[in-house]
């Protein structure tokens, strides 16, 4: 019976039967001569015809997120002044043991003071506090690059000058020995890779960056115990450090709310929500006193 059948097909094969006919037939074909490859592409062309003209339409991939470019839209710019004053009775400036080393001794005709608390009484009895850090807390609108110029730290007369100071992630910062002595330069950082280096008279300057935001950052000397200072890194341009009068000035701030910090070596911090306006100066105080 399997070879009647599979001689009728001969027969039909030599009909021109057209469609799916013909591949019907092929099939049965294939099945008698028991070729398992050509089976096999006969079933692929069935159903590839059985398909029709239709046609897969390839998708498209999703954007990964934060690959769309950010429209930073900005109403103008404004400018944050204020004073930094104190409640109490302040501290006052301690005398810094230097005799250790005769060349830090040396250097202070005078006795050499701690920069811990400098303050100032005004002439209607306020009491103004300097090397305060003040700066906006998290992401202003916009892209701000680390300036090119880098931001220099002194070694003279055993003391870091400036005690207090603030730089941008990436931005880099020179650091001179200008003593007749050596010091090493140990940062003390969380969020930023360390430094800890020697630096003898008259060697060349240490250049260093911190690639992370950080408030504040503890730089010392080892060998000079009472040396100390203190780096606020932040992403963005705009902070101040109060001098002896308290005053300090944040200009061209994209107008909107932000929360402004103030930072002081031995109290508190503070914060405060203030609303920045187009072509206006917003007037910011901060009252510290000690707990």
């Amino acid at each position: 019976m399997f070879s009647i059948h599979c001689l009728a097909s001969r027969q039909l094969r030599k009909r021109p039967l057209g469609g799916l006919a013909d591949v019907a037939n092929s099939l049965w074909h294939a099945v008698c001569m028991r070729n398992t490859t050509a089976l096999a592409l006969m079933i692929f062309a069935t159903l590839s015809a059985g398909c029709g003209s239709r046609q897969e339409v390839p998708t498209q991939p999703s954007p990964s997120p934060g690959t769309a470019p950010k429209e930073v839209k900005v109403d103008g710019y404004g400018k944050i002044e204020g004073v930094v004053s104190f409640l109490g009775s302040p501290r006052n400036p301690r005398r810094v043991a230097m005799a250790a080393d005769s060349a830090c001794a040396a250097a202070h005709p005078t006795p050499a003071l701690d920069e811990i608390f400098i303050y100032t009484n005004s002439a209607d009895g306020t009491i103004t506090i300097g090397n305060v850090f003040v700066h906006l807390v998290g992401d202003p609108p916009g892209e701000y690059t680390a300036p090119a110029t880098p931001v220099v730290l002194d070694q003279k007369g055993c003391l870091y000058v400036p005690h207090v100071f603030g730089m941008m992630a990436g931005q880099q910062l020179l650091i001179r020995n200008s003593d007749a002595t050596t010091h090493n330069v140990h940062s003390r950082a969380r969020k930023n890779r360390n430094f800890n280096n020697g630096q003898t008279q008259g060697a060349p300057a240490l250049t260093r960056s911190f690639a992370n935001e950080e408030t504040m950052i503890q730089v010392k000397c080892d060998m000079h115990p009472w040396m100390t200072c203190y780096a606020g890194v932040l992403n963005h341009p705009f902070f101040d450090v109060t001098n002896a009068d308290g005053v300090f000035t944040i200009d061209k701030v994209p107008a909107g709310q932000y929360e402004l910090a103030a930072w002081q070596e031995v109290l508190k911090s503070q914060s405060k929500q203030i609303i920045v306006k187009k072509d206006e100066t917003v007037r910011v105080n901060f009252v510290f006193e000690r707990k």
